[in-house]
């Protein structure tokens, strides 16, 4: 453990007071927990080593990356603690689809909806003739070939479809929304 507190201690260098924790010593940070695991992990006797931090922060794409477990907690009270994946998995609406599309149809939208299983498409912008969409789906439910086969049948060009998977920031995201009804 001395050589994670030693390269945290390395990356704060010219972070000043008052800044906040700045990308170098995020990125010590999260350098010194992968090599806090890989420590952790070299271990072979019948002990287990646990390591213990607790961290305060709101950027969570990088509490995915070094924790292994996460609490959230909203006005002084719990309403989360799993891992990472296990809490970007509960949240039910969060899986989504991106189109980028080459139309003529004005319905677009409509037309996408009629799919069972979508529960939402918003046209996100729209750029020198291509439509950027992003489609909310039922939990689990990859619903692009049978986008591609509606888009097939109506002539669109497609340049690009991906399925998104929820991630923590949208687990935390409908949390908080959830909790503050």
């Amino acid at each position: 453990m001395l050589g994670v507190d030693k390269a945290l201690r390395k990356a704060a260098k010219g972070c000043g007071a008052g800044r906040g924790l700045g990308r170098k010593l995020r990125r010590g940070a999260v350098a010194a927990a992968g090599e806090a695991k890989s420590e952790a992990a070299s271990h072979t006797t019948n002990f287990r080593l646990v390591i213990l931090s607790l961290i305060s922060t709101h950027i969570l794409n990088e509490v995915e990356l070094t924790c292994d477990r996460v609490l959230i907690i909203n006005k002084g009270k719990m309403i989360g603690n799993n891992t990472p994946l296990e809490l970007s998995e509960k949240i039910k609406s969060s899986t989504t689809i991106n189109l980028e599309l080459k139309s003529q149809d004005h319905d677009i939208r409509d037309t996408i909806l009629n799919i069972s299983g979508i529960k939402k498409v918003t046209l996100e912008k729209e750029e020198n003739g291509w439509k950027f969409i992003r489609i909310r789906v039922d939990y689990g439910n990859d619903l692009r070939e049978e986008i591609m086969n509606l888009g097939k049948k109506r002539n669109w060009l497609i340049r690009e479809i991906h399925y998104q998977r929820s991630n923590l920031e949208d687990a935390y995201i409908e949390m908080i929304q959830n909790k503050d009804k």
